[in-house]
């Protein structure tokens, strides 16, 4: 079974709609049994009480916390009742969306409330203020937390993302998209940090499963890697249990 660690919940997708029910026929085209999901990243005040709303009572998904810290302590409360009410497992950070910055001291309560209940952060990495490098004051100040490099740092920036993986064993390299459109990319990850250090995630409803399964199998990495990569890390760093 696959564990897909980037799946989001869009009620409808290139001009159908898509909910529960699309990104369920999605994970089973690629053998995907348990899906971390987001809530809907165009949202500017991130719809997480109705992403809990829609996955109550399937447990095939677990939510993570889409943040926008420009909302304070409404925010950070919704944080803790996420973690501790609702079962979500991990917080999302996307700066490019939510006009901030992860060097920005403002994430701080977000990052003591990750150590605090065990949660695991996930960032979107890519060009200006994503950039892997602006993650480094969060992987040196919670070396406890783990924290997924979302897109890998998409392209330019893969170097960076590797460079700061290597420096803090806490970073990890997460494939959405790149391991559809541009696999190799993964393999270049694979060969630097081990497999050990990369997980998988789709980017799902955007991205097909299936497409980013095939693209890193076609890498030929050997069943012990696939494993790591497609379920063992995820169930062992976002700490999913059985």
């Amino acid at each position: 079974m696959i564990i897909d660690a980037e799946t989001y919940h869009l009620e409808s997708f290139d001009g159908g709609p898509c909910g529960l029910a699309g990104l369920t026929t999605l994970a089973q085209e690629a053998d995907v049994g348990l899906s971390l999901i987001m809530p809907d990243a165009d949202d500017y005040r991130p719809n997480n009480r109705g992403l809990h709303e829609h996955i109550e009572g399937h447990p095939e998904f677990i939510g993570v916390i889409d943040v926008n810290p420009h909302f304070g302590k409404e925010m950070i409360e919704e944080v803790r009742t996420a973690a501790t009410v609702w079962g979500f497992r991990g917080i999302k950070f996307m700066p490019m969306k939510r006009d901030f910055v992860c060097t920005d001291a403002i994430l701080e309560p977000y990052m003591d409330l990750a150590r605090e209940l065990d949660l695991y952060v996930t960032v979107h990495t890519g060009p200006n203020e994503s950039q892997p490098v602006k993650v480094r004051p969060l992987a040196a100040a919670y070396p406890e937390v783990p924290i997924l490099l979302d897109h890998m740092g998409m392209r330019s920036w893969v170097k960076q993302a590797i460079d700061l993986a290597k420096a803090y064993s806490n970073v990890y390299m997460l494939t959405p998209i790149i391991a559809a459109a541009e696999p190799f990319r993964v393999r270049i990850a694979v060969d630097a940090l081990g497999p050990e250090r990369v997980i998988f995630g789709s980017n799902s409803p955007v991205s097909i499963p299936a497409m980013n399964v095939e693209g890193i199998r076609r890498l030929k990495l050997g069943r012990e890697a696939e494993a790591l990569i497609f379920h063992e890390n995820a169930r062992r760093v976002l700490r999913l249990g059985t």
